[in-house]
C-alpha cells in the first residue's frame, strides 16, 4: 500500500508540476510562506541524532533554498512580514526562512550555505540556553532514551517511566517518549527529564549538540540576520503561570536586545504551542510577529502573532527514488495536499 501510495504521489506531482497546477508562484501569490528549519547536521550526525525528521544535511538545506530561490527572494521574518503587508498583492508569495533553537550547528553549517545563497534567515533563540553547555530538554530527554536503548537496558527506561502520569506510548522511542513528555507539567517534564539522564550514567548529550553563544549569535546579526526571541527556556508556554509566561516573552526579549544592541521583532513560540493567552502576552511584550508550527502559509486575515510555518523535514520531499523533487516539494508547498 505504502508504494502504490508513493507511485500516485509522484505520478500526481508530476502531472500537476507538468501543467503549472503547484507553481508557488500562481498557487501562494500574495501569501506569506515562511519555512522552518531546526538542525543542519551532515549525514555523519544526523544519524547519531535522536530525532533525524528535524535535521537536514547542508546539501539539502542549500537544495531547499535554491528551489525557494526560483520562486521569490526569502527573507528573514519581520522585513518579508513587513513588506508583504505593506504591498499589495503581487504575482509571487513572499518567502521567509527561520531556524529554531539558535543550535551551534546552525552557525557551522547553515551560514555558509545562507551566505552562498545571498539569503539572509531569522534564527530563534531560547535565552537561558545561549552561551551554555546545556542542551535543551527534548534533546536531553531524546539522547538519554537512545542511550538507554542502545545499551539494552529498556528495563531502566520502562522504570523511569513508569510512576509517570504518561499517555500511551505507541513506540519505545525518543519521538514517543518526547512527545509524551510534552502533556505532563513544567514540573514533571523536567523530573521525567532528569529522572532519565541520571539512569543513563552520563551527561547523554555530545559536545555537537550545544547551543551558539552570544558572539556567534552576534556574528549572525551583523551578517544581516535576523536574531529572535524563543523565549527564556523553551518552557510550552500555554502550561504556564501568568507570571511565568510574561517573564518568558517579555525578559528572553530585552535580554536579546540587551546583548546584541538590535530590536528584537519576531518571537517563535517554543513547540509552536499558542492559545489566546499566550497570543495576548507575545503581542503585548512588543512583538511585531510571532510564528507558530502550524501547517501553511498565511493571508491577510491571519493573526501577526500565530503565522503558520510550512516545516521542512526532508523525508517528505523526496521521490520513491529518494531523491529530493522539485515536483514533491511544489506538491507540499502548493496547498494542494500537504499531507501527501
Amino acid at each position: 500500500m505504502g508504494r502504490v501510495r508513493t507511485l500516485v504521489r509522484d505520478t500526481l506531482g508530476t502531472l500537476l508540476s507538468a501543467i503549472g497546477m503547484t507553481d508557488l508562484s500562481r498557487r501562494q501569490a500574495g501569501r506569506l510562506l515562511v519555512v522552518t528549519f531546526h538542525r543542519v547536521l551532515p549525514q555523519a550526525l544526523r544519524e547519531k541524532y535522536p530525532f533525524p525528521g528535524l535535521a537536514v544535511t547542508p546539501e539539502e538545506l542549500s537544495w531547499f533554498l535554491a528551489f525557494l530561490k526560483d520562486h521569490a527572494p526569502p527573507a528573514p521574518l519581520a522585513p518579508a512580514f513587513e513588506s508583504w503587508q505593506n504591498a499589495p498583492a503581487g504575482n509571487a508569495p513572499t518567502i521567509a526562512v527561520t531556524f529554531d533553537d539558535a543550535q551551534w550547528d546552525n552557525y557551522e553549517y547553515a551560514r555558509p550555505v545562507l551566505q552562498h545563497h545571498g539569503i539572509k534567515a531569522t534564527f530563534y533563540a531560547p535565552v537561558n540556553a545561549v552561551g551554555t553547555e546545556q542542551s535543551l530538554w527534548h534533546d536531553r530527554l531524546g539522547f538519554a532514551v537512545r542511550e538507554l536503548l542502545g545499551k539494552g537496558e529498556e528495563h531502566q527506561l520502562k522504570e523511569a517511566l513508569s510512576d509517570r502520569e504518561l499517555p500511551c506510548l505507541p513506540h519505545l522511542d525518543s519521538d514517543s517518549v518526547t512527545q509524551a513528555a510534552k502533556t505532563l507539567p513544567p514540573e514533571q517534564r523536567h523530573n521525567l527529564v532528569e529522572a532519565l539522564v541520571r539512569a543513563t550514567g552520563t551527561t547523554t548529550c555530545p559536545e555537537w549538540n550545544r547551543l551558539m553563544n552570544w558572539e556567534e549569535l552576534k556574528t549572525l546579526a551583523q551578517d544581516g540576520h535576523e536574531i529572535g526571541s524563543h523565549g527564556l527556556s523553551h518552557e510550552l508556554l500555554p502550561q504556564c503561570t501568568e507570571q511565568v509566561l510574561t517573564r518568558e516573552v517579555v525578559e528572553s526579549k530585552s535580554r536579546i536586545e540587551e546583548r546584541l544592541g538590535r530590536d528584537v521583532l519576531s518571537f517563535c513560540y517554543p513547540n509552536g504551542d499558542v492559545d489566546d493567552r499566550t497570543e495576548g502576552a507575545v503581542r503585548t511584550a512588543g512583538y511585531k510577529a510571532a510564528v507558530s508550527t502550524r501547517w501553511g502559509t498565511n493571508s491577510t486575515a491571519t493573526s501577526p502573532w500565530s503565522l503558520r510555518r510550512c516545516d521542512i523535514n526532508s523525508a517528505h520531499f523526496v521521490d520513491r527514488h529518494g531523491t529530493l523533487s522539485r515536483s514533491r516539494a511544489a506538491l507540499r508547498l502548493s496547498g494542494l495536499q500537504p499531507g501527501l
